[in-house]
């Protein structure tokens, strides 16, 4: 047996994913691994382990429960879905991907979703098929925004100038908001506005 982590992605746009991830060999069901999966996340959050046989074979078995949310409501619906997991010719890092309109699957792979040996069945990453579905805007709109909030941004860097602080913090702000809106005039007018009281 070799000892792997457990690490998940999530093509959904839409959804993020709360799931548990069971071994249910030997009519016992133990729980593996499980996370919290952000929409268009797409691996590096690994938790351990799990023990796969050093040479594949067919019936092992694993089951994931899950749960989704969208930013306004936890949905009530929880899923279960019984997998095999599928051949593979030498033990790797499991991932549980969740798809659109509740599919799921496992994938033993040496590589995370979108390396050239990934080995799951959209070979782009998350962000990336995205994109190519999508286009940006939908896909930036999914993710969380780092760096202040409009609101938060609001007369931020009138202020540091009226303190005398450095600058740089304001310089920051604005590359964070303008990557996150895409619209550099809202995040100048914003940062440079009337102060916030």
């Amino acid at each position: 047996m070799a000892s792997v982590m457990v690490d998940s992605a999530n093509y959904r746009v839409d959804r993020e994913i709360k799931y548990t991830l069971y071994d249910v060999a030997n009519g016992k069901k133990t729980a593996v691994g499980g996370s919290i999966v952000s929409p268009l996340e797409g691996g590096g959050a690994k938790g351990c382990c799990l023990a796969l046989p050093m040479k594949w074979h067919s019936g092992i078995k694993l089951q994931v429960e899950w749960g989704e949310a969208d930013r306004q409501q936890i949905f009530t619906e929880k899923y279960i879905k019984e997998l095999e997991i599928p051949r593979y010719e030498k033990p790797a890092d499991l991932y549980v991907v969740f798809y659109p309109e509740h599919e799921v699957e496992v994938v033993v792979s040496v590589a995370e979703p979108g390396h050239p040996e990934w080995a799951g069945r959209i070979k782009q990453s998350p962000w990336n098929q995205c994109v190519a579905d999508f286009g940006r805007k939908v896909c930036k709109r999914a993710t969380p925004k780092a760096g202040l909030s409009l609101e938060e941004l609001q007369g931020f860097c009138t202020y540091l100038k009226e303190e005398n602080f450095e600058l740089t913090t304001c310089d920051a702000a604005l590359r964070e908001c303008i990557y996150n809106y895409e619209d550099e005039e809202l995040c100048k007018r914003t940062a440079w506005g009337a102060r916030k009281k």
